[in-house]
């Protein structure tokens, strides 16, 4: 190490490139892509708001027309998926029939990449049996992308004067299917756009039974007419006077016209045309959709990223493609249509990204300050500095070659290691400082001051780095999540290690040299307060309407208090440890307290007064306690506030497309009224896409809100909301109080990033749910009913949301076949099947070419015998003789309920409860108080269990409990990870457990801050505490590091000798422990005082970590302490064996 360094200290110049180098490449991949390089140069990291936690899911979609769900599950979805079940890989089958298309989710073990579940998939469908499905399905792969790529979804409105509106939904559609769709899908990193509530044209030819029974022509002569109208025949080419020719037959019907004047047959020598047995016109076909925009329905679409794309970076090509279609579309009468999103993650992203930004640049700005004070030197303060934003700029590089995603968990870890780049450079720094006050020739000291701790500190990094280490072995949700959070922060340190080792001493040479020492004395306190009003101007600590001089009063206050506090602390310690040492009781028991109260505040106060005697328990004193100190609740993660609503209440399963259309376009006018509401638009359907398999009966409404504050053109910050509305919270209680429509359910509380997660992880639309599985839909719905009940009238659970899933409630009209009556007409059932479907649901028999557009042209009867239940009895169906007869001679009709889907999990049937907490509990408390209230009804015989039904409780709280379980393990690996390291470094066990004493008093620390905060136990805050254990031990060992050293060369005997021994080595290391402790605790300020997007998210990971090193003080007290304990009560047993 020492040639090394010689090396890049004689030779600076190495040192130069690499800076270059660093500078360069961060810039380069840096995911805020600098506006003053030029495009061609960046390559930035993809951005996203949050990581995707989406299963490793890929989608087999099958569609069969006009069928109903039972057949589908019977004929296509369970066959199909007990086939796909036995991929390489597949973990879990989820699957879900419905009329007329079947969708099966294949979810892959996270060791399979995206592109080879995709292959296995392609094989096993082009290897499946025949017969296996009915002729004509056709399973296709899903896009190469999931719902959670869903990030643009838009609407066509027409802007312009008041007046009659010249675009009809017809126009919109076709501009929509025919234009806007292609050119947006042809963006780099778009997988799909799919349309919603596309009204498609379609040339329908209704049928009048009686006129073709008066011509003796059946329904299967005029279909087989209809079929010959689409089609051009080629004659090949033609050569003539030296000029070839391509040769065709144009016979394609183009118009109305066309169709009508198609011939059928000759009757009597007379021609019969289609126009003589049917009306032909353009009607809007039947959709399964709908779009609504405040309560105005309009045609709009979804745009669909690839799994692999960079989110932001597509969503920056797709707005510029927006803004060009908007330039062309269509101007009628002083109306303009135009492309208007409701749903834009974008702004999500970047404010979330910007969030982190300004939490980091404030951190290294408050870091600089803080080094420059406590260092009392310019040039050491720029050294130390410097490293933050080369570490940072390093880091992105890394990231980029590693394929790390630039998310706000991601990008966290970089947040909670500042402290820790800033430790070590400060203790290279220092040591290079002090050899140059010591020798004449800076080389020589530069080499000397970096070699002597370029070893420790390898080692105390790696304590840092290797408590980290058991979050890689999470899996699943978590691990998708902390796995790059600690892949960063790992990334961090080591190259802002390799930054202070390999830059640091060749500069040091140079900006330390004792010639300079005059002018840095002069320009330090200036640069102390130009950095203050460089601070005080971003951070803004009281508001950015509150002028410079408040916000440098509010920074001087914030950075000078906690300086003042270390000061004075610094200036007692001594006569502090010389009393503790002399009254050991006095400073152990208190700490002893604060570390059993760091249990209380995570068990609560009623876990431990559970061991005392009941009058103990019921008197004033412990209820007070209890009621004030509950245990720590637990969730899963923290929700990231996205600005946006999503609603997804349903209507009865029964209920017409009429009755949904006007219930969708009620509940978003009604939303819409709402003032701190900017968009609702809402969808009742699916898209034509494979990734939104919903019934008609589902609604989803995109609640845009406001932001609480914008700024006017003169700078001034106005709110937005009304006085009472306070949190976004209040506004969706508004938003559940005018959704109160009948024929509407309500809706759990969900955000569009949010919803799309629990739907890819669970498959249900709430983040809690109670799943029920078995294989009779009566009973479970049944069954579901009841325990819906039993969840409304449990505390803590809003009753408005609970919602058990209709399994059976759709009406099914059936037509029973009568096979004798059919045998005697000459019919087959299968005949008699085709016949009727044409007739009653109508049937594509062709289609309609113009140019790049396609419509399809349908035949059936007229509304006149197919309008109602009894009209079917009646209805002629033209036989191929000619005769006819009605559809009550051959068939019976019957009325009945049936599912509208049916959804399945590993070849059994499921269903769901869903239910939502009240905001006072956390996930894991309401699922354990619906869990109990479940089993005791059940317990008391209230509430029945079939023997072939079981259940269990989906949605994140799945998630939580195998984090819960697999945190049991990584968290004692942690510590024992850290107890090896320790063990190794001073060989003693005793001694070991004394430095780890600081573990469980920054443990204790972590615990006291959560409850000062009310903040929940969730995956964010246990990363938090893994990360806390690998700093805890540093001031510990700084000063053990010293005892060890002391003892080597003094060896005191006397107790007097060794307290002097003791009290020498706290006195010496009190500075730099302070100073690490400042630069931690002070860079993670901004991120508690961060309140943008996405701060909700960093906050409970640096929550343990600064209640931990708060307490840091104290184990500048305990371990000399308890070192002292150990060495007196050595010395006290030599002398008694002596004697």
């Amino acid at each position: 190490m020492k040639s090394l360094h010689s090396i890049l200290i004689t030779n600076p110049v190495f040192s130069l490139l690499l800076v270059g180098l660093i500078l360069a490449g961060g810039l380069a991949t840096s995911p805020l892509s600098p506006e003053f390089l030029p495009d061609s140069i960046k390559s930035p990291i993809p951005v996203d708001a949050i990581p995707n936690l989406g299963e490793n899911q890929q989608i087999v979609f099958s569609v069969w027309e006009g069928q109903s769900p039972e057949d589908v599950e019977d004929q296509v979805t369970y066959p199909l998926s007990s086939q796909l079940m036995g991929i390489d890989g597949v973990k879990t089958v989820r699957t879900t029939s419905m009329f007329g298309f079947s969708t099966i989710y294949l979810i892959f073990q996270e060791t399979k990449s995206f592109a080879e579940a995709r292959a296995k998939i392609l094989e096993k469908l082009s290897s499946l049996p025949q017969n296996l499905i009915p002729a004509g399905v056709k399973p296709a792969l899903g896009p190469d992308a999931t719902a959670l790529g869903q990030v643009y979804q838009y609407a066509i409105r027409v802007k312009g004067d008041h007046g009659p509106i010249p675009f009809s939904l017809q126009e919109i559609s076709r501009l929509q299917e025919f234009q806007i769709r292609y050119e947006l899908l042809a963006v780099e990193g778009v997988s799909e756009v799919s349309s919603i509530g596309v009204r498609k044209g379609e040339y329908q030819v209704t049928a009048d039974p009686l006129r073709m029974q008066k011509y003796q022509i059946s329904l299967i002569e005029l279909q087989k007419a209809l079929s010959q109208v689409g089609k051009n025949i080629s004659a090949r080419t033609l050569e003539y006077n030296g000029v070839e020719y391509f040769v065709r037959g144009v016979g394609q019907a183009i118009s109305l016209e066309d169709i009508k004047n198609t011939l059928v047959k000759m009757v009597n020598r007379q021609p019969i045309f289609i126009s003589d047995l049917a009306s032909v016109q353009i009607v809007p076909e039947a959709i399964r959709g709908y779009l609504d925009w405040n309560g105005e329905q309009t045609i709009g679409g979804i745009v669909t990223i690839r799994h692999d794309a960079n989110p932001l970076e597509t969503l920056k090509k797709v707005h510029k493609r927006v803004e060009e279609i908007n330039q062309n579309l269509p101007e009628k009468n002083g109306f303009r249509l135009q492309i208007e999103p409701f749903y834009d993650r974008a702004p999500v992203i970047e404010e979330t990204i910007q969030t982190l930004n300004s939490a980091l640049r404030d951190a290294c700005l408050i870091t600089a300050l803080v080094i420059l004070i406590l260092m009392k030197s310019l040039a050491a303060g720029i050294l130390v500095a410097m490293v933050l934003p080369l570490g940072i700029l390093a880091t992105y590089t890394g990231m980029y070659f590693l394929g790390i995603e630039a998310n706000i968990v991601a990008l966290s870890g970089i947040a909670i290691a500042i402290g820790v780049m800033a430790d070590v450079g400060i203790v290279l720094v220092e040591s290079i400082a002090k050899q140059m006050k010591t020798q004449n020739d800076p080389v020589a000291a530069a080499i000397q001051g970096s070699t002597s701790v370029t070893l420790p500190l390898m080692i105390a990094v790696s304590t840092t780095l290797l408590s980290f280490l058991p979050v890689f072995f999470l899996t699943d949700a978590e691990g998708k999540l902390f796995r790059p959070l600690a892949a960063t922060k790992t990334l961090t340190i080591l190259l802002a290690l390799l930054t202070v080792i390999l830059i640091l001493p060749s500069l040091s040479r140079f900006l330390l040299n004792p010639r300079f020492e005059k002018w840095s004395q002069i320009l330090i306190w200036p640069t102390v307060v130009l950095l203050g009003v460089l601070l005080s101007l971003a951070w803004s600590p009281a508001g950015e309407n509150a002028g410079i001089l408040k916000n440098f009063l509010h920074t001087a206050l914030s950075v000078g208090g906690l300086l003042l506090i270390l000061s004075l602390f610094e200036k007692s310690y001594a006569k502090l440890l010389s009393l503790f040492l002399k009254y050991k009781s006095l400073f152990l028991i208190p700490s002893g307290m604060i570390v059993v109260s760091g249990f209380v505040f995570w068990f609560g106060a009623g876990f431990f007064l559970s061991f005392f005697p009941e009058s103990l328990q019921s008197s004033s004193l412990a209820q007070w306690l209890i009621k004030k100190v509950p245990a720590r609740g637990t969730e899963f993660m923290p929700v990231l506030k996205e600005g946006s609503f999503l609603y997804m209440p349903t209507t009865m399963p029964h209920a017409s497309s009429e009755f949904i259309r006007n219930v969708l376009s009620a509940l978003d006018s009604a939303i819409a009224s709402i003032p701190e509401v900017e968009v609702a638009a809402g969808k009742a359907g699916r898209a034509d896409t494979a990734l939104d398999p919903a019934p008609l009966s589902m609604i989803e409404t995109i609640v845009k809100i406001k932001p609480e504050f914008s700024v006017e053109p003169d700078g001034n910050r106005i709110r937005n909301w009304r006085d009472s509305i306070l949190t976004e919270r209040d506004i969706w209680d508004e938003i559940v109080n005018v959704a109160q429509i009948p024929g509407l359910t309500s809706a759990p509380r969900l955000q569009p990033i949010e919803g799309r997660i629990v739907m890819l992880q669970s498959g249900i639309r709430a983040s809690m749910a109670v799943r029920l599985r078995g294989s009779d839909l009566l009973q479970m719905e049944s069954l579901g009913m009841g325990i819906a009940e039993i969840l409304q009238a449990t505390e803590g659970i809003r009753a408005s949301s609970v919602f058990a899933d209709r399994a059976v409630g759709k009406a099914y009209l059936e037509i029973h076949w009568k096979r004798e009556a059919l045998a005697l007409i000459g019919l087959r059932v299968e005949d008699a099947q085709n016949l009727w479907a044409t007739a009653l649901a109508g049937r594509k028999v062709s289609e309609v070419i113009q140019g790049r557009e396609r419509f399809d042209i349908t035949l059936r009867y007229g509304k006149l015998f197919r309008n109602a239940p009894q009209d079917l009895e009646i209805m002629p169906i033209v036989l191929p003789d000619g005769k006819s007869i009605r559809l009550s001679e051959i068939a019976d009709i019957s009325i009945r309920k049936g599912p509208m889907e049916i959804k399945g999990e590993n070849s059994r049937l499921v269903t769901y409860v869903l239910f939502d907490r009240e905001e006072h509990l956390s996930d894991g408390e309401a699922v354990t108080r619906a869990s109990k209230a479940i089993r005791s009804h059940i317990q008391a015989g209230s509430l029945k269990i079939p023997a072939h039904i079981s259940w269990d409780f989906a949605g994140d709280y799945e998630n939580q409990i195998r984090a819960n379980q697999r945190l049991l393990v990584v968290i004692p690996i942690a510590l024992s990870v850290i107890f090896i390291v320790l063990s190794l470094m001073f060989g003693t066990m005793i001694q070991t457990l004394i430095l780890f004493s600081s573990v469980l008093v920054a443990f204790s620390g972590g615990f006291f801050m959560l409850y000062l905060l009310d903040t929940n136990l969730s995956v964010a805050v246990w990363v938090g505490f893994l990360a806390l254990f690998g700093i805890a031990t540093d001031d510990g060992v700084l000063i053990s590091s010293y005892l060890k050293e002391e003892w080597q060369k003094n060896r005191p005997k006397t107790i007097e000798e060794i307290r002097f021994s003791v009290l020498e080595a706290g006195k010496r290391r009190i500075r730099a422990c302070l100073m690490t402790t400042a630069t931690t605790l002070l860079a993670l300020i901004p991120i508690f005082a961060s309140t943008g997007r996405g701060s909700e998210i960093m906050q409970p990971m640096a929550i343990p970590i600064f209640g931990g090193m708060s307490l840091a003080l104290i184990t500048l007290f305990m371990v000399p302490i308890l070192f002292c304990l150990l060495e007196e009560w050595k010395s006290t047993l030599k002398g008694a064996s002596n004697a």
